[in-house]
């Protein structure tokens, strides 16, 4: 049985949920990466000036009012359906849990029947 030392981090209702609150997002991350098959060796490697500051200039750029208002509509529609999926969603009333270990929560009808 693994040791935990509640009297560092746990001293009242908070701290218990606290606790549990970090246990569940550990377990739900060991889920996906194992559902999405992402390896545990994954290895990252650092190179030299990886993290040097770079300078972003708009120096020459030139609005084009016709590709603006794309980009408007384009980002309206997105939200629109975004919103409307959202809404789908709920309107499932779907119990809170079964969003969290569901692969495919965002899509409602691929949840299994209760």
């Amino acid at each position: 049985m693994p040791f935990f030392d509640f009297d560092k981090e746990i001293n009242d209702v908070v701290g218990v949920t606290k606790w549990k609150v970090k246990k569940i997002i550990k377990q739900v991350d060991r889920e996906t990466a194992w559902r999405c098959k992402i390896p545990t060796d994954l290895v990252l490697i650092r190179k030299e000036g990886d993290t040097e500051k770079q300078l972003i200039s708009l120096e020459g750029f030139v609005y084009d009012p016709v590709e603006g208002a794309r980009y408007r509509e384009w980002w309206k529609g997105y939200h629109e359906r975004s919103r409307k999926r959202t809404d789908d969603f709920k309107d499932k009333k779907i119990p809170p849990m079964r969003t969290i270990f569901y692969l495919n929560a965002d899509d409602a009808d691929l949840l299994p029947p209760e």
